[in-house]
């Protein structure tokens, strides 16, 4: 029969075999929320994270050394890791060239145009800009430095931390050419990235002696007339270089004229001063009939206002510069005596109006 136990015995037998026992392992594992936390973040980052964000998020030092050796993430760089199983992306890389940097790294110059998908900067650079006092070297990675951000200058494109379109550009003048720098802000201000005021506004801002990019910015600018409306292709955009270059006065781009049947007709180049236009098209050897029957009665229609119009290929554009030009020139002094002589009388009509009609 057993006997009943004197419960001060049975403490102390418990507390002798609870001091003989192993002490249960510290589980020093980040809490699986925190985890979470982590891994969302890096999800959102193309499975990059730095190590001072997996601090933040409370996942130590310790922590991520025992996911490392368990296969759950893996370290690139001292302070750059990625998540096990995420996909090793031109992104990502980008992402962990900002990461191994430290904070203040972004992506910037032909990394940041790639991440904005503009046309001649693939995805393969990977081009960073830094504090100026954290400025190293990385294998395959360009790293440039500044002394100085505005909160303006950064965004996040896709995931990846990087100079806004602005900054971007001010920042290539010290790379590009001066004809490609013009291009490129054609492609810019075509896409709406850019708004000339607002470049010129950045660029007074952070202008410093020999900061890159900014002078070579801020002589393009100064050379580079306002026009009405942005040309809308690479083909005009083209055209209205070569009247730069020649020293011709700008027309108008993509002006809505209304014609005398009610319709508005868009002329792609008017000087409105002269009653002059010009059409630049690359289909113009290979239009259809019907193409040619409207572009005619379009012409015809304008004519009816006084407007002549010439019209340029897009071969004679890019291998017959000169004599484009040559021909811009003829016309344009022509036009010029027609109008002195009054036989050309400039009326209200023939002037830009509101482009909400449907063009003809």
């Amino acid at each position: 029969m057993p006997t009943e136990r004197d419960p001060a015995t049975s403490a102390a037998t418990n507390r002798r075999t609870a001091s003989q026992a192993p002490a249960p392992p510290v589980d020093r594992r980040a809490p699986r929320d925190a985890w979470c936390d982590l891994f969302s973040y890096a999800a959102g980052r193309h499975g990059a994270f730095s190590r001072a964000a997996a601090n933040r998020l409370d996942v130590s030092n310790g922590m991520l050394r025992r996911a490392i050796e368990a296969g759950r993430i893996a370290r690139v760089h001292e302070s750059a890791f990625v998540v096990a199983g995420s996909y090793p992306s031109w992104e990502r890389a980008m992402v962990v060239a900002c990461d191994a940097f430290g904070h203040g790294a972004v992506a910037s110059r032909r990394s940041a145009m790639a991440l904005l998908n503009v046309a001649g900067f693939p995805r393969h650079v990977i081009e960073v800009t830094t504090d100026q006092h954290r400025k190293a070297t990385r294998a395959g990675i360009v790293a440039h430095s500044t002394s100085r951000w505005l909160p303006e200058d950064l965004t996040v494109v896709d995931g990846v931390p990087t100079t806004d379109p602005i900054r971007t550009f001010i920042d290539l003048g010290a790379d590009l050419s001066v004809d490609r720098h013009q291009e490129l802000l054609d492609v810019l201000e075509r896409d709406r990235l850019i708004v000339r005021a607002d470049l010129d506004e950045r660029l007074a801002r952070i202008r410093v002696q020999g900061r890159n990019g900014v002078g070579y910015t801020g002589r393009l600018l100064d050379h580079r007339p306002v026009v009405h409306r942005n040309p809308t292709n690479a083909f005009e955009r083209k055209f209205l270089r070569l009247l730069e270059r020649a020293g011709l006065p700008l027309p108008a781009c993509q002006v809505a004229i209304q014609r005398p049947d009610g319709e508005i007709a868009l002329v792609d180049f008017y000087w409105a001063e002269l009653l002059f236009g010009v059409e630049t098209d690359g289909h113009v050897a290979h239009a259809t009939r019907e193409e040619r029957r409207r572009d005619a009665r379009r012409a015809a229609a304008l004519l009816e206002l006084g407007i002549e119009l010439i019209r340029f290929t897009w071969e004679q554009v890019r291998h017959e510069e000169r004599d484009v030009v040559a021909s811009v020139r003829r016309h344009l002094a022509r036009r010029q005596q027609m109008v002195a002589s009054g036989r050309v009388a400039v009326t209200p009509n023939a002037g830009a109006q509101p482009n909400s009609h449907r063009a003809g």
